[in-house]
Order: C-alpha cells, then structure tokens, then sequence
C-alpha cells in the first residue's frame, strides 16, 4: 500500500473519526506496514515479556 493509497483511507474516513492529522496518520500507518517496524516492535514486546517473566521469578523466590 502506497501514501496515496493510505491517503484515500483517510479521506473518505467521517470527520468524527479523523482524530489525527492526516500526515501523521500516514506515517503510522506506513510505519505499521513496514516489515523492519514490525519486527523492532516484536523484539521489543518479546525482551518485555522475557524481562517481565525474570522479574516475577525473583519475586517468587524471595517469598519463601
């Protein structure tokens, strides 16, 4: 999908429903579309859940 295309979208979108602006909305969806992104933001949730499951496995051990 190219900026034109998202640019469409947007456009025939409702007003009420335009809650960004339109330049913004293109960046995020494009941003969303690119496979670098997407995989950054996987990585990124995957190191959360990673970290998090450390966390509550030291918890766990401290309440003994």
């Amino acid at each position: 999908m190219n900026r034109q295309q998202i640019a469409q979208i947007y456009d025939e979108m409702p007003k009420s429903q335009q809650n960004m602006p339109r330049a913004e909305f293109i960046q995020q969806v494009m941003d969303t579309l690119n496979p670098n992104k997407m995989m950054q933001e996987a990585d990124t949730m995957a190191r959360g859940r990673i970290r998090r499951a450390q966390i509550d496995a030291a918890l766990g051990r401290g309440k003994g």
